[in-house]
């Protein structure tokens, strides 16, 4: 079992799960499906996921991000147009390489 807040995400690889904890609810239906999709991944066992939320808000963001998820709607991925800080820190980051 893995506990997470709403800021965690499982990128890194940490195996099959039983079980995923989410405390409150996150931010989007996508990290709950990357989440849901950590559990579950043997034949012989289902995806198994829980909330633990702590006020009303939290308990309908859930109900509402599982729904969601149930009529297979995801929000659309928005690729950013001017991403200045990220060249700039790439030409930083080939100027320190090249020093010598």
């Amino acid at each position: 079992m893995v506990a997470c807040t709403s800021t965690l995400e499982l990128g890194i690889d940490v195996g099959e799960l039983g079980v995923v904890l989410q405390y409150n609810s996150p931010n989007t239906v996508s990290s709950f499906l990357q989440r849901l999709g950590r559990t579950g991944r043997r034949e012989d066992r289902a995806a198994h996921y829980e909330f633990l939320t702590v006020n009303k808000e939290a308990l309908l963001s859930s109900i509402s991000l599982r729904e969601l998820a149930r009529e297979k709607w995801v929000e659309s991925v928005r690729f950013p147009t001017h991403s200045y800080h990220i060249l700039i820190q790439q030409v930083f980051s080939t100027v320190r390489e090249n020093q010598g």
